[in-house]
């Protein structure tokens, strides 16, 4: 499981290519909640479609807010990556608390609500 802010991590693209070169049954859950320690993703990457970055893999964008939708991707993304190698999950969630006391946090955590209302439906493939 990684966040938003280190989806640009080279780590992360590596570890994925040895996944995909051996087949490894895992799942790469991405949380993304639109900002990493207070910076949205659009300021801090130039692709801000999380799972695109992995171009060739598998991978569903969820509604991490669902608890039922998050139960039966993992079902389907574990029986899928146990067969075919690893995938991604991408889940989207809002952030309810921060990571500092800052009192723009306040505004942040309004805007993210809103962003997080235009989010695409529970399941996009």
């Amino acid at each position: 499981m990684y966040g938003d802010g280190s989806s640009n991590q080279g780590q992360l693209f590596e570890a994925a290519n040895m996944a995909g070169l051996w087949k490894l049954p895992v799942i790469y859950t991405i949380e993304n909640n639109l900002y990493g320690m207070g910076t949205s993703v659009e300021r801090a990457s130039y692709q801000t479609s999380l799972m695109s970055k992995f171009r060739g893999y598998p991978g569903l964008k969820i509604d991490g807010q669902n608890v039922f939708m998050v139960r039966e991707a993992t079902k389907f993304c574990k029986e899928f990556s146990l067969k075919n190698g690893p995938m991604f999950m991408e889940i989207g969630k809002f952030l309810f608390n921060f990571k500092t006391f800052s009192y723009k946090n306040k505004i942040y955590n309004y805007l993210q609500f809103l962003r997080y209302l235009s989010l695409p439906g529970p399941l996009d493939v």
